[in-house]
Formats: C-alpha cells, sequence, structure tokens
C-alpha cells in the first residue's frame, strides 16, 4: 500500500517556490487573472516544475483522456471539473466510464479559451475539518492551460493554490512559514 501511495501521489512532483509579491502580481498579468485576489495570509509561490500533459497524439483528445486517467489516479479522490456549455461539471472516478472521458476530453479540447476551464481538486476527509483557509482555497486545486513547454505543446498545471494543511502533497521551498498563514499560492508562466 505505501509504494501504491506514494506512485499515486504526482502533485509531489510540483514545486512551489517562495516568491514576492512583484513577481506573482507579473504572473497574474501575465494570465490576465486581474481579478485573482489573494490573501495577506497566503503565501506566494511560483511553480518550478508543473504538472503537465504533452499535446502529442494527432487527435488532442487521446491526449486529454490520458491525462484524466493520471489526475484520476492519486489516493485522495480528486475531483476532475471541466467547464461544459452547461457550465462547470464535476466528476469522480467512480461516475465515470471510458465514453465519458472522450466526452469529457472532446469539451475540454474544443475550449477557445484555455484558461479556467479544466482543474483537478483534492479533499482528504480528514483533514478537512481542521483547514482554515476560506473559500475558495478550502481545498487543494490544481488548473490547467495549453501552452508551450520546453518547446512543446502540453496542458500544464498553471495555477496551484491550497490550504497548508494539504502542503504534504506538494514539495515547497521556503525560507520558513509566517505563523499567521493559511495557503499556498502558486503560478507558472512558460
Amino acid at each position: 500500500m505505501g509504494v501504491w501511495r506514494s506512485m499515486a501521489l504526482y502533485t509531489k512532483n510540483i514545486t512551489l517556490a517562495e516568491t514576492t509579491d512583484a513577481e506573482f502580481r507579473r504572473r497574474k498579468e501575465f494570465w490576465r487573472r486581474d481579478q485573482l485576489l489573494v490573501k495577506p495570509s497566503t503565501l506566494l509561490a511560483t511553480i518550478e516544475n508543473p504538472l503537465y500533459a504533452p499535446l502529442v497524439s494527432e487527435n488532442p483528445v487521446d491526449d486529454y483522456v490520458s491525462l484524466f486517467k493520471k489526475l484520476f489516479h492519486h489516493d485522495s479522490s480528486p475531483l476532475l471539473c471541466v467547464r461544459t456549455p452547461q457550465g462547470w461539471g464535476k466528476y469522480l472516478r467512480k461516475q465515470l466510464e471510458e465514453p465519458d472521458l472522450v466526452t469529457l476530453a472532446k469539451c475540454a479540447a474544443a475550449q477557445p479559451d484555455k484558461i479556467n476551464y479544466l482543474e483537478v481538486k483534492f479533499y482528504y476527509r480528514s483533514i478537512a475539518p481542521m483547514v482554515r483557509a476560506p473559500f475558495p482555497f478550502h481545498q487543494p486545486v490544481i488548473e490547467f492551460t495549453e501552452s508551450l513547454l520546453n518547446g512543446q505543446k502540453a496542458i500544464i498545471g498553471y495555477q496551484v493554490h491550497f490550504p497548508l494543511e494539504y502542503q504534504h502533497l506538494f514539495t515547497l521551498n521556503f525560507s520558513g512559514i509566517r505563523p499567521n498563514s493559511d495557503s499556498v499560492h502558486g503560478l507558472w508562466v512558460p
């Protein structure tokens, strides 16, 4: 069980490094996320090695299906959220069969604006009651975009935010954590 658990924690490969207010603002501007408000109790970070899936297939839907399968292979009961024509759809792995994944992948791949269209959320029942961070930062979320990574087109987890109670899921590179901090917010830019 321990080996499976550590293999399933792909989130641990995401490294978040401490950054300045100015650098975080620059990254917000890059993604046109002006309305993204961050509280003083949030630790600001850059994402040094984001979660990603290369877009290498002739049909990008296949790459999205592969990413979805990877996202569901996590021990925290991940919730896949995809923007559909009807609004946000939220799905647990046990709710979906292969044809459902293809349908969701088609919705994600067809989005004209590839920002704030796809995300995965994580949840542990044992941690949730202890979380101090308010909504929408009460559970870990990775938001995705399509961009270039090392010269290759990919689906990239460009934004990560989570309450400090979930910090064990990620790798943090901080000089220290302020006592009044309740969450971490990281942004990646190409």
